[in-house]
Parts: C-alpha cells; structure tokens; sequence
C-alpha cells in the first residue's frame, strides 16, 4: 500500500477528532511502510490541504475531502440508496469519446456502463437527485461539458442489450464469494493478534465496502437483490467486530472501522478531491 493511502483511509475513520502521528506510524508499520514514508506523506498532504494538521503530531481529513468521505459511507444505507424503478427509464451521460481513463472509471463505479462510443446509461433507479448525482461527478473529476439526461423513450429490446453490459450473473457471484470472505474472517480473528486482526479487517473490510460502493444496484427487476443484501448485513457485522478490534489499545472506538480503500477512484487532476484515496 502507499503511505498516502494509509494516511488517508485511517483518517477517514476519524472524521471530528482526527488521529495522532503515533497513531499513523504503527498503522504504516503494519503494512512494511516506513516512519520517514509516512512523515513525508503527512507533510504533503498537509501542504495540498488534504489533511490538517490541529496540533503538533494530530491531523485530521480536510474539509474539501468530505464529499468523497460521504459517498464512501453511503454503503451504510443499503438498499436505501435505491427507488422504485420505472420500466425503461434510463440515465444518460453524453460525453467527448476522448475522456480520460480515469473519468471514464470514475463514471463506471457509479453504474454507468458504455453502450456506444459517447453515450453512458444506467438505469433511473437511484434514490440520489439527479443534480446531486452532477454535483458528485463533477466532484470525481468529471469535465462540465458532460451532458447528464433522463429519459424512458428508448425501445425495449434496447434495454434488454444494455443490462447485458452489468454482468448480473458475475455480481451476484462477486457478493457470494466476498460474503464468504467475511465469514471465513470473523471465524478466525479471534485467534489472531491484535495487529493481524488489524490489518486483515483494515484490508477486506476496504474490499467489501469498494464492492458495495462500486455496485450499480440494479432494479430488483433485472436482478433479485438477496445476494447484495446479505454482504451489506454480513459487512455491518463485520465493521462492528472490525471497531472493537481497532479500539482495544485506544482510549475511543474508531467512529467507522479503518479499511483500505486504495484505488477505489481515481480521481482526475482536475477535481479539487485530487490526492484523496477512496
């Protein structure tokens, strides 16, 4: 992992009181990073107002983070995050073909899949408005001359061809294999020293939440959503068992569990969250 990335996904945990350098070097120390890493990473991002340092050897997550921060922690509300989806009623993203790798990622991990070169979709499903849904890509770095419509007049045979661009039948396999995943976990932390534990719920914990925050939530329609239910509840678990774990040796619990979410966007150079790991 990047010392930038550690810095950062323990920090997010911390969001009012922040965390002490202490703190951060044993975190870095537990993933082969060294002091000096991790005081160099602390220095640069205090300089890119990415994090602020409150007093001598104490930061805290930036304000300007905070948009990312939120989205991260939407995972919490599950299938809260989704409505009520009208037949062919589907979000478009018209673009420049040309976007950057990074955009076009970033417009991916919100559900929007690439149907023709220039035109995203995913379906209108999500319980998000649609200018807070603008507001969030541009906030990942999505340029402003991408056009974001809604519309339902698409032919049905249409929709059919494009939620074959979702690989339903892999996602479902995806949240069975991670559900079990967490399972398998919670069953052996206890035998585990409290710095493996540490690191194992810092490391799968991030990769279930990537994949909760990362998922398309397709209508209950097209795809039944049991699976994704039980790895959101298996996760819940898991981010309790995950806060105990990391609240052992610290006077206060962690308000959310320390994950990695290293890569989940990558943010374009443009965006005033460049720096951010999520």
């Amino acid at each position: 992992m990047k010392p930038s990335s550690v810095i950062l996904d323990l920090l997010r945990t911390f969001p009012d009181r922040g965390a002490s350098a202490k703190l951060i070097l044993a975190t870095g120390k537990m993933f082969g990073i060294s002091d000096n890493a991790i005081r160099v990473n602390l220095s640069r991002l205090t300089s890119k107002c990415v994090i602020d340092k409150l007093d001598r050897g104490h930061y805290r997550i930036s304000q300007q983070s905070t948009p990312l921060n939120d989205f991260v922690e939407e995972w919490r509300l599950g299938e809260k995050r989704r409505k009520s989806w009208k037949k062919n009623s589907w979000l478009c993203l018209v673009m420049d073909s040309n976007l950057s790798v990074e955009c076009r990622r970033n417009v991916g991990y919100l559900g929007f899949r690439k149907i023709q070169p220039g035109l995203w979709v995913r379906p209108d499903n999500l319980k998000l408005e649609s200018a807070d849904l603008l507001k969030r890509l541009r906030n990942l770095g999505i340029p402003s001359n991408v056009i974001l419509l809604a519309a339902s007049q698409f032919a049905e045979d249409n929709a059919e061809q494009w939620f074959g661009f979702f690989n339903i039948e892999q996602l479902d396999q995806q949240y069975a294999d991670m559900n079990q995943r967490l399972h398998d976990s919670l069953a052996k932390l206890t035998n585990q020293t409290n710095d493996a534990a540490k690191k194992e719920t810092f490391l799968l914990g991030g990769a279930a939440i990537q994949m909760l925050i990362k998922d398309p939530l397709i209508p209950e329609q097209i795809q039944a959503p049991a699976m994704r239910e039980a790895l959101w509840q298996t996760m819940l678990e898991y981010d309790k068992y995950g806060r105990d774990i990391w609240a052992a040796k610290l006077k206060d619990a962690p308000i959310i569990i320390p994950t990695s979410n290293d890569s989940a966007f990558i943010s374009d150079r443009r965006t005033q969250l460049t720096g951010l790991s999520l």
